[in-house]
Parts: structure tokens; C-alpha cells; sequence
């Protein structure tokens, strides 16, 4: 398979199993990394990824500030764990454990062997251009991952202010409309008329004022009803 990055292929196992890797040399050393499955990631975003990967080995050893920064800014994999530890405490266990589903299916494939001070607003964005077709998970999953990439710059992994999550917009949806049937409207009225019988309802609005009293069947509602 043909590739622009030097060190980037697919390993296939006898068993069948087939994961995207990257090889490079890091301060004389090989290193060798998985990236992730090919059935879950795709060959354009492992791409990226080694890219993104090749370039920080690249930049080693050509300054003591390039290579602190290199050995102190782990992956976003590697950097989870401690972010679930210190910040779930915030999160209701049920909000934790839907957060972490949503690490794991969604943030892992795409930035899981990034650096965190490699992420950039570039890659933020081709991340929502690719969940287009899913606008629901991105605009749900957007605000966790905002939220990872503030905390790391608290812990010094990203320089302050450099959250590449700021500004990006979520996907406009448009809500859908809900319409009372018959017999809701019905039972809005009998639960209305009881209340009204217990104790009087006082600050009606005017329509309301129209209905006081009126029985069900001398309302004239269209068919398709009124929307809430």
C-alpha cells in the first residue's frame, strides 16, 4: 500500500487481524506503534496520526525546549487514565462511565496516539467534517473532549489558551416538532379540570380564560392538533 509517510503500513496477523502502525526513530531508538484497528480507524485518520507522530520525532534533539516538551507531553491514551482519575470526580458514575464509552469510540481512533500539544484546531475540524453524517455524537462528544484539552493545559501538557475545541461550532439541529394527540388533549383537560376543582388556577392567559369551564366537546382543535 502506498503511503506519503515513511514508517506508516498495515500489519496483518495469521489470525486476520489487521491494525495500522507507524515506525520511526526517537533520540537513536526504534520505536514501533500500533495506532489501532483497521476495521475502527480509517487509512486517511491513521495517516494523519502518523504524520502527526514522525513530525515530533523529527523535531527531537533539535533543542533541550523541543525535547522536554516532547517527554512531558504524553498521548491523549496515555494521558486518559490520569484525566478520568482527577476529573471524574466532577461527573455524576453514570455520566463517567457514558463519557468514557464516548473516549473510547469516538476520541481513541482519532487522537488516541496524538501528543496533546500536537492536537491542533486543524484536527479538531476534520473530525467534524468527518462526522457529518453523525452530527448528534459530534455536537455530544465536542464538549468532552473541550474539556480534556482545558485540563490539560491546567496540568502544563498544553500551553495556556491553546484549546483547539474554542470556537469550533457545534451542528445546528432542527428540533422536532411535537404535537398533542386527541386523546392527550383529553387528558390534559380532565387533569386541568381536576386541578381547577381542587383549588382555582389564578394568572391564566387569555386562551386559557376562553376554555375555563367549557366542556371537551365544545372544543374545536384542527386535526392535526396544537403544538406544545
Amino acid at each position: 500500500m502506498g503511503c506519503r509517510a515513511a514508517g506508516f503500513g498495515l500489519r496483518v496477523r495469521p489470525s486476520g487481524y489487521r491494525s495500522w502502525i507507524v515506525k520511526y526513530q526517537d533520540r537513536g531508538r526504534q520505536r514501533f506503534v500500533t495506532l489501532g484497528p483497521s476495521s475502527s480507524l480509517q487509512a486517511t485518520d491513521a495517516r494523519r496520526q502518523a504524520r502527526k507522530l514522525l513530525e515530533r520525532a523529527a523535531l527531537t534533539g533539535l533543542s533541550v525546549h523541543a525535547s522536554k516538551a516532547a517527554r512531558l507531553s504524553p498521548t491523549l491514551v496515555e494521558y486518559l487514565p490520569e484525566f478520568w482519575r482527577d476529573y471524574g470526580v466532577h461527573w455524576k458514575p453514570s455520566t463517567l462511565t457514558t463519557n468514557q464509552a464516548y473516549a473510547r469510540r469516538e476520541l481513541i481512533p482519532e487522537f488516541g496516539c496524538m501528543r496533546l500539544d500536537a492536537i491542533e484546531r486543524s484536527d479538531v475540524l476534520r473530525w467534524r467534517d468527518d462526522l457529518a453524517v453523525r452530527k448528534g455524537v459530534f455536537n455530544r462528544v465536542l464538549p468532552l473532549l473541550a474539556v480534556m484539552l482545558g485540563y490539560e493545559e491546567k496540568l502544563r501538557y498544553r500551553p495556556k489558551g491553546s484549546n483547539p475545541c474554542k470556537g469550533v461550532a457545534r451542528y445546528k439541529r432542527k428540533l422536532p416538532e411535537r404535537y398533542l394527540s386527541k386523546p392527550e388533549y383529553r387528558r390534559l383537560w380532565q387533569v386541568l379540570a381536576a386541578r381547577e376543582a381542587h383549588a382555582p388556577l389564578r394568572g391564566c392567559d387569555q386562551a386559557s380564560a376562553v376554555y375555563r369551564g367549557a366542556p371537551w366537546r365544545d372544543h374545536r382543535f384542527a386535526l392535526g392538533g396544537c403544538p406544545l
